[in-house]
């Protein structure tokens, strides 16, 4: 039996979907280096989040908007690995309105 032919806006839809989702996956990635949330999402990450963050050369600059979290300043690429591994998710940070990171 014959299957009926595919709809071309099926597929675009499909394409669609893709770019949105790559967009979304792109504002979640923070920055190479500034300012940088970090939240930790596995037991005891909370208090190694600091001391990982400190020996990745990050500075601290304020409590994050979310319970728990911090926002620091530093590189991607250095704090990535050991913020991972402690079970720390690490997101762009939204500086307060006046704030600087430098």
């Amino acid at each position: 039996m014959d299957q009926p032919p595919r709809r071309p806006d099926r597929l675009i839809w499909i394409q669609l979907a893709g770019v949105a989702a790559a967009f979304a996956l792109l504002a979640a990635l923070p920055p190479a280096h500034g300012p940088i949330l970090l939240v930790p999402v596995k037991a005891g990450a909370r208090g190694q989040m600091v001391p990982l963050a400190l020996a990745a050369g990050a500075r601290i600059l304020a409590p994050g908007r979310l319970p728990a979290s911090i926002t620091v300043y530093g590189e991607r690429a250095r704090l990535a690995g050991p913020m991972l591994a402690a079970g720390v998710l690490i997101l762009p940070a939204v500086l307060p309105c006046g704030a600087t990171a430098a």
